[in-house]
């Protein structure tokens, strides 16, 4: 589907992920609870593992008194600082804003504000013609996404880009690292592009499985991707 775009399609990436490696942030936000709780924290590498994510999306993992998931929405506005860009994701970006392409930024998660200073921090605020967040989602709506999950959030946030954008589904290139980002992208008859970032490769299986049009390592190759469906 990528081959039949036609030129400056309009591209909308996830953050965490795919974007930022929020890895940082995230164990920060963990080991700062251990403290807080006056507890000797995991190593590092589990912590940062799948399974203990999917622990505290469940609502399971309890941190002393402290119910993880009913914490994680401060990660994104308290703990941004501690991301960085995956390698070559800032130079890709301006790379392609060169060829007039329309981006923008959706997250299931929250954080507007936050990714709006982070980004112009990189030097990226020229790049993005916005950023929505689960911020951004009216109170039925967030009551909702909270109700349903992340995937609910996702399909939500990428129709209202793609309408404040302006562009068809059919001009339009999802990137995320995760399941949801690409049936979400697949649910709005948009063109889907993996990324192994994040939890992409953790999840790779999953991803496969939704057939997304194309899997790359890295939102560092998009740029050479692009070039080649236009040629």
């Amino acid at each position: 589907m990528i081959n039949n775009l036609t030129e400056s399609p309009t591209i909308i990436f996830d953050r965490d992920g795919t974007l930022l490696d929020f890895s940082n942030m995230f164990l920060n936000f963990i080991l700062a609870l251990h403290e807080s709780e006056q507890l000797t924290p995991p190593t590092a590498e589990f912590i940062l593992s799948l399974e203990y994510w999917k622990a505290i999306i469940s609502k399971e993992l309890y941190i002393g008194a402290i119910r993880v998931r009913d914490r994680i929405d401060t990660i994104p506005i308290n703990y941004m600082h501690y991301g960085q860009l995956y390698p070559g994701v800032n130079a890709s970006l301006k790379k392609i804003r060169t060829t007039g392409v329309k981006m923008a930024i959706v997250s299931g998660w929250v954080g507007t504000d936050a990714t709006y200073n982070f980004m112009a921090q990189e030097g990226l605020s020229s790049c993005f013609d916005f950023i929505l967040t689960c911020d951004d989602l009216n109170r039925d709506r967030e009551s909702e996404h909270h109700s349903s999950g992340y995937l609910s959030a996702k399909k939500l946030l990428l129709d209202m880009a793609i309408r404040k954008l302006e562009t068809e589904p059919s001009r339009t290139i999802v990137v995320g690292d995760s399941p949801e980002d690409i049936e979400a992208g697949k649910v709005l008859n948009t063109t889907t592009v993996a990324v192994l970032t994040g939890n992409g490769q953790k999840q790779r299986e999953s991803i496969e499985a939704l057939n997304p049009d194309r899997i790359i390592n890295s939102v560092a190759e998009l740029p050479e991707l692009l070039n080649a469906a236009n040629h």
